[in-house]
């Protein structure tokens, strides 16, 4: 009890103070400096914030506990990449929407990578294809994809899985029965 006395005689005399930050309605983070900049621009109606580097991204994320909307990251910068970036984030701060940009990326690396993010922006892109999903995603009305394609992700991992033993002997029999049946067949 004595202990609980002193901390709170402690707290008295030492208040806890906050850090009082700007809010950031959206984190831009690419090490394209044009990119960077157009992106600034297209979301003008937005208070944006901007990296270079995902440690940089990273480091204005954490600086804000968490207090940001959105975060569109490139995929393949020097350093952290967009997606090391964005696991950083869903483990912290998972509240935080995800968007990944990139002109490298194939349909495959996308699907194993989407539970990291919750939409893509291929490079290059319109001013009203970005402009149009940001608006959506800070809208009330936005269910992120990836609660559809993480249900994919499962649907396809039971479908590409070999079926336990019992079932695939199972199916050698069968196989084996209709082989049978066929020479049965083929000899009348």
């Amino acid at each position: 009890m004595w202990v609980l006395n002193w901390l709170m005689g402690w707290i008295g005399r030492n208040p806890v103070t906050t850090v009082s930050v700007d809010p950031i309605d959206i984190l831009v983070v690419d090490d394209e400096t044009f990119i960077v900049d157009l992106l600034k621009d297209i979301l003008q109606d937005y208070r944006v914030e901007t990296a270079n580097s995902g440690e940089q991204a990273w480091s204005i994320v954490s600086k804000h506990q968490g207090a940001i909307k959105l975060v569109i990251a490139d995929y393949n910068m020097g350093g952290m990449t967009g997606v090391q970036l964005f696991r950083m984030i869903k483990g912290a701060y998972p509240g935080i929407k995800r968007v990944l940009c990139s002109g490298s990326l194939t349909e495959e690396d996308l699907f194993m990578y989407n539970e990291n993010y919750h939409e893509a922006v291929a490079k290059p892109f319109t001013v009203d294809d970005i402009k149009g999903l940001v608006d959506y995603m800070l809208s009330k009305d936005y269910v992120p994809k990836t609660v559809h394609t993480n249900e994919l992700r499962r649907v396809v991992s039971r479908i590409t899985e070999p079926p336990p033993s019992e079932v695939q002997d199972m199916l050698v029999k069968l196989v084996s029965m209709g082989h049978v049946q066929k020479e049965a067949m083929d000899a009348r």
